[in-house]
């Protein structure tokens, strides 16, 4: 029973310390323009406490406890979002993350999309990035011919709020 006790305190302890971590630290070098959204492919993750540091294109996603691995080199930059907004999935208790973006980003956005989208996990995703930190990552459906993507994911209500505040700006 001690040794459960133990393991317990060990267990919050390092998951307090990941969480820490993860929004105290800088990962990467952040872009010149600290509002960009960079919008990029997820090549590999794994389960972890952190990202090491000097991998520049490593982004810890606190919420999952997942160092996510992207090609920024393949991925674009977004200047602005035109809008941004929680909505509920279909048919299920899930949210999702409808974007709107201007033509010439959405343009370069289907391309990414078209690239990415038949991969097989993890790479069939991509990660929204701002500076040096992961907004999202998943599952991007479009932009279709108004610029409008959804970003899907396991996201509650109030993540997929939290997601498209940051995404505003």
């Amino acid at each position: 029973m001690l040794a459960t006790a133990a393991l317990c305190v060990l267990g919050g302890a390092l998951s307090f310390l990941a969480v820490t971590l993860a929004r105290n630290a800088p990962l990467t070098e952040s872009p010149a323009d600290e509002r960009a959204l960079r919008i990029a492919q997820v090549t590999s993750q794994h389960l972890a406490p952190s990202c090491p540091t000097a991998q520049s294109n490593a982004f810890y996603d606190a919420s999952h406890f997942l160092c996510r691995v992207v090609d920024l080199d393949g991925g674009l930059t977004v200047r602005d979002v035109t809008t941004a907004e929680a909505v509920p999935e279909p048919a299920t208790s899930r949210w999702a993350v409808r974007v709107t973006f201007r033509q010439a980003d959405a343009a370069a956005l289907r391309a990414l999309s078209a690239r990415v989208r038949l991969e097989p996990y993890p790479r069939g995703q991509v990660a929204f990035l701002s500076g040096d930190r992961l907004l999202s990552a998943g599952v991007l459906a479009g932009p279709d011919g108004y610029g409008t993507a959804s970003l899907a994911g396991t996201y509650t209500r109030a993540e997929a709020e939290d997601i498209a505040g940051e995404l505003r700006g």
